[in-house]
């Protein structure tokens, strides 16, 4: 019998577990996967909602508590932090391979812990592209640094061969964020409603506005902009409140509401449409 592989799966946030969260779970259910869940960063911040209970609360063990995140936070010194306190986790539980999603400081600073151990990295959502955000060379950097690649699209697996990845190593797997759209433990409509506290009338848009991270774009008149925008069409808005970003200053500069777990999954399935950058 082949022993189970143990792999690692790094969640930071609010930002990637929606991501993360279904493909952890069949990590869980899975013979062949022993699976560590490490969550830092953002989960464990109070101002964000001390998210790393939505994670216990799915069932998921937390194997590792990373506290890289500072007060107000600092994305230099808090990817500092992060790769050290990554480092440490590899040492402790030496995992077969790491499992990494998107574009951010913390997961370059992963990714950067594990090549420096020589831990084998599977990377979600590389070959995108996001204009007007640091977020490119951040992605790009964590697909040079991984060894394979689990893409949303063709076009992405296309841009990943082109950076010179060997191609047996990228794979068209679709977006897993989409897998949320069949969760049976989200809110209904009336319940989502009482929570938020609004009439959830149709049409629902979501609203998540990030600040621009490259150029010298002004965080409160992008914000003036999108609701200005929101003020000429009828529509029942829902306001996300945005993470922290690298380059965009302050925290939620360009935040417009307040944060709501279920929100962003919910939309997938009841929203009429989302608006915003992420």
């Amino acid at each position: 019998m082949i022993s189970p592989k143990c792999l690692a799966v790094l969640t930071a946030g609010r930002q990637d577990y929606g991501i993360l969260r279904g493909i952890m779970l069949g990590m869980q259910e899975s013979r062949q996967i022993d699976l560590l869940v490490w969550a830092g960063g953002m989960h464990l911040q109070e101002r964000f909602g001390r998210t790393i209970a939505n994670v216990l609360a799915d069932g998921l063990p937390v194997t590792e508590e990373l506290n890289f995140v500072s007060e107000p936070p600092d994305a230099a010194a808090d990817a500092a932090r992060a790769v050290s306190a990554i480092v440490a986790a590899i040492r402790r539980n030496r995992p077969d391979a790491l499992l990494l999603g998107g574009d951010r400081p913390e997961m370059l600073a992963a990714a950067m812990a594990a090549t420096i151990e020589r831990v084998p990295i599977a990377h979600l959502h590389g070959g995108e592209e996001s204009e007007g955000a640091i977020d490119n060379a951040l992605r790009h950097a964590i697909t040079k640094l991984s060894h394979l690649h689990l893409v949303s699209h063709e076009r992405h697996a296309q841009r990943v061969r082109q950076m010179g990845e060997p191609p047996e190593t990228v794979v068209v797997v679709g977006a897993p964020g989409l897998d949320n759209r069949f969760r049976a433990d989200l809110p209904d409509r009336a319940a989502l409603a009482a929570s938020l506290g609004i009439s959830l009338n149709d049409p629902v848009v979501i609203v998540t506005m990030h600040p621009t991270t490259l150029g010298f774009s002004d965080p409160a008149a992008e914000t003036e902009a999108v609701a200005a925008a929101m003020a000429r069409v009828p529509a029942t808005y829902v306001p996300n409140r945005t993470r922290t970003r690298a380059g965009s200053g302050s925290a939620n500069s360009g935040s417009v509401g307040p944060p709501n777990a279920q929100t962003l999954p919910w939309s997938t399935r009841l929203g009429s449409c989302v608006i915003g950058d992420s």
